[in-house]
């Protein structure tokens, strides 16, 4: 079962209409890596780009949010339309296009994967703070990150119509449980879990074993 924290009631009530969020910083570049990390890396050989890879537990995780545009289903996009987010963040997928773009060989975590990345870090109470990037977060909400996870504040989307709130205070990735996320927040040590709509546009970041 999916452990629900009162934050996301918040965040429930912040998306029930749609805005603009447009006071936001996105010049991260590689301060988002832990240097004393060892990544390895992973090229996608569908169009080209490479990601840092890390194992956290059982598992091998994309260090960074995917960014793979010509999924099989679903739309995907920019964070306000802004090819500097995506550089970034990387792009904000819907669920369909979330469940269809990682590559052969990867998957999107399911909430077994979500909770191993999780009993790494000790609990889900501090698993934020241990999985967000030493830089990019606002209200010094950084993170140790302690794993080399670099969790960034990539925001969310909404499809009515591309509208955008949350980056650089906010971070959601989808999971494989149909229309689950999981959230880190600037002002939050942990690591939530809420179920949201298909439209939503999240963060992917994929894994294999």
């Amino acid at each position: 079962m999916i452990k629900i924290f009162g934050f996301t009631l918040i965040i429930a009530i912040l998306f029930a209409g749609c805005s603009t969020d447009t006071n936001n910083s996105i010049d991260v570049g590689d301060l988002q890596f832990n240097p004393n990390i060892n990544y390895e890396s992973f090229t996608d050989s569908r169009d080209g780009q490479s990601y840092r890879t890390v194992k956290i537990g059982n598992r091998i995780w994309m260090a960074e949010n995917f960014s793979y545009a010509n999924h099989s289903c679903g739309v995907s996009w920019c964070y306000e339309n802004n090819d500097a987010y995506c550089a970034a963040y990387g792009r904000l997928y819907d669920w369909c296009a979330a469940m269809s773009a990682c590559p052969d060989g990867w998957r999107l975590p399911s909430d077994a994967d979500w909770y191993d990345l999780i009993r790494a870090a000790g609990s889900q109470e501090i698993a934020g703070e241990k999985f967000k990037s030493q830089t990019g977060w606002n209200s010094n909400g950084n993170g140790t990150d302690e794993f080399g996870f670099s969790a960034l504040p990539g925001g969310y989307g909404r499809s009515c119509h591309r509208a955008f709130i949350g980056a650089g205070s906010s971070g959601f990735w989808w999971g494989a449980t149909e229309l689950g996320a999981w959230i880190m927040g600037a002002d939050y040590e942990g690591m939530e879990a809420s179920f949201i709509g298909a439209n939503a546009g999240l963060s992917v970041r994929c894994v294999r074993d």
